[in-house]
């Protein structure tokens, strides 16, 4: 979306200081943040007729845009279509017929527009474009003079910015924020937070930095002129021109601005430097500005203040009549731009001693200001009439929309809150008597594990015990062969060629002999002393119990059990609590963790989890279950 210029109009009394006739300057270069057109464009030749439909190639927000300033009843029938036809989202549409209105000076249809954007979920949830809707509402409570709506937004703006670490909207907020505070009588406070907003925006890369650091220190040279800080006014406009022909990326640009603003600045340095004393200076800058004096010559209110401190004021009044005569030409005397003609023209003739030309430029602007007045309170009436229409006929159709919408939407809620908890309460039965035969299953299956490896270790203390009787029924009988039969000794080298040329067993196969023997002689001791149970024993107290080294120990576990040395500890203590669990079905779970030399209660449920897939109140439940 593109960026709009916006125009405020702001006429203030430049008596002494001339100041009403600098804040005319933001007429042009006042807040270039609301979306806008190009500058260049191609307009349609003439007004379409009111009864022609428009063509679909122009029903756009470019267009609204485009249109704004050179076709309003155009802008405002193609906005109309876009809102019949729906052909944008709803806060979009919002935000482009307020930015046609507020550009057309019909502040209070703007805002109305921007607040409902800004209730809109899209708006709120987007922070850049919520932060951009906020500074939309400052610009328009500006123009109403609305210092509370505009305080708030500022503070909203301002918490926005911080939270989200957006330098060129806290800029913004912050400027603002000085502005309140200056016409609140604070202004050196005032200043500073301006002169702070200043610096962020210069050390930021937004896409409209130069437009806003424009009517930024256009701003501050209109108060510091009014304070007479002619020196720091002169710093401003050292400022203003460094930036005044700068533009950086998609920063809309209208067609001749570059030349108004040099004339502007023209002007400017011509009456701070006359206020100064330097009235050469000031001479070459007035002679400069006669130079583009042609171009834009409404703006040469702004060299007003310098022709009346150098008593110029047969210029003062050439200048004017030529444009008071070209504004009743052009059949539009009733403005501020008039007022400012009125009252520069009597008070230049007051200042020659001709009073009764004087008189007459008074009490014509005495009754210009009543005719402005009188049509401003009839416009804002019947904008406020038309705005109150429109929103109780948009508040009529939108509570019966609401409506239809509740009734619709309490009805599919109810229907799906019921299938959802039906589907619900069967997944839940389902789940939980699908986890009840998992448990049962799994616990007649730690079980049956228990059972199986107690048989297995009797049977090995069985063959233990066989296989040393054995061996000692060996051993004796060897004895006793060698005490009857001596001679046989030299006879036994045949015999053990013969052995010698059997075939030999490989090494591994041996080796794994070895490592069985060695574990089922370590689970033997472990099986009768439970050292295990000792939070403290670990794999070297293993390692001293199996009479091996930790590597040996690990190729012995991993042959015979296929676990690592701590896996199997805590396998031994997560079987004993198994046993503990079956034995003892009223002891708590701390208690057995700690029993079976596992006090972390976390640690243990994570362990028996891993090791059982269920939990040690599962295993309890499934196993007592009835």
């Amino acid at each position: 979306m593109k960026r709009q210029e916006q125009f405020h109009c702001r006429f203030l009394d430049y008596r002494l200081l001339g100041s009403c006739l600098l804040s005319c300057l933001l007429i042009c270069l006042a807040r270039t943040t609301l979306h806008a057109s190009e500058s260049n464009f191609n307009a349609l030749n003439d007004t379409i007729a009111a009864d022609v439909s428009l063509p679909d190639s122009l029903l756009t927000d470019d267009n609204v845009y485009r249109y704004t300033f050179s076709n309003f009843p155009l802008a405002c029938r193609i906005m109309d279509e876009l809102r019949i036809r729906k052909l944008l989202p709803t806060h979009r549409l919002d935000i482009t017929e307020g930015d046609l209105y507020f550009n057309n000076g019909h502040y209070r249809h703007a805002l109305k527009n921007y607040r409902r954007a800004l209730e809109s979920d899209s708006i709120r949830q987007n922070d850049d474009e919520y932060m951009d809707q906020l500074h939309r509402l400052i610009s328009t409570y500006d123009c109403l003079h609305n210092e509370v709506g505009k305080a708030e937004c500022v503070n909203l703006l301002l918490d926005k910015a911080k939270a989200t670490g957006n330098q060129p909207m806290h800029s913004i907020a912050l400027f603002n924020l000085g502005k309140m505070i200056y016409y609140q009588g604070n202004k050196s406070q005032g200043y500073e937070y301006m002169h702070q907003a200043v610096d962020l925006m210069l050390h930021t890369d937004y896409e409209y930095k130069y437009d806003n650091l424009r009517y930024n220190y256009n701003t501050l040279l209109v108060m510091q002129q009014r304070d007479k800080l002619y020196e720091e006014a002169l710093s401003t406009l050292d400022a203003l021109q460094s930036v005044v022909t700068r533009k950086q990326g998609g920063e809309p640009q209208m067609q001749g601005l570059e030349q108004k603003e040099l004339k502007a600045l023209y002007a400017h340095r011509a009456v701070v430097l006359q206020r100064l004393g330097r009235h050469k200076e000031a001479e070459e800058f007035y002679k400069k500005f006669l130079t583009v004096s042609h171009v834009h010559s409404r703006d040469n209110y702004l060299i007003m203040p310098y022709l009346f401190d150098r008593r110029m004021y047969d210029e003062i009044i050439r200048m004017n009549a030529t444009r008071e005569q070209f504004l009743i030409s052009q059949r539009d005397s009733v403005n501020y731009h008039m007022v400012t003609i009125k009252r520069t023209l009597g008070e230049a003739y007051a200042s020659k001693g001709d009073y009764r030309r004087s008189t007459h430029y008074y009490k014509q602007l005495s009754i210009l200001c009543d005719s402005i007045k009188k049509r401003e309170e009839r416009n804002t009436a019947l904008e406020l009439a038309a705005i109150y229409d429109t929103t109780e006929k948009e508040a009529l159709l939108q509570q019966q929309a609401n409506e239809l919408r509740e009734r619709n939407i309490l009805l599919i809620s109810a229907i799906c809150i019921m299938l959802l908890l039906c589907t619900g309460l069967a997944l839940i039965v389902r789940y939980t008597l699908n986890i009840r035969r998992k448990n049962r299953a799994m616990a007649r299956s730690i079980n049956e594990e228990m059972n199986s490896k107690k048989r297995l270790s009797e049977s090995r203390d069985t063959i233990n015990t066989l296989q040393q009787k054995i061996e000692q029924m060996k051993t004796a009988a060897e004895c006793r062969q060698e005490d009857s039969m001596p001679d046989l000794q030299d006879h036994g080298t045949e015999d053990d060629e013969e052995k010698d040329n059997e075939p030999k067993r490989e090494y591994n196969t041996l080796e794994q002999i070895e490592n069985r023997r060695i574990f089922d002689l370590m689970e033997g001791i472990l099986s009768k002393q439970s050292p295990y149970l000792d939070p403290k024993f670990s794999r070297h107290d293993l390692c001293m119990l199996s009479g091996t080294n930790r590597t040996r120990l690990n190729v012995i576990l991993m042959q015979c059990t296929g676990v690592s040395s701590t896996a199997y500890i805590n396998n031994l203590r997560l079987e004993h609590a198994v046993e503990l669990i079956r034995e003892h079905p009223e002891y708590i779970i701390s208690h057995i963790a700690e029993e079976c030399g596992l006090p972390n209660a976390s640690t243990f449920h994570r362990l028996f989890r891993e090791r059982y897939d269920m939990t040690p109140n599962e295993y309890r439940n499934a196993i007592f279950e009835k």
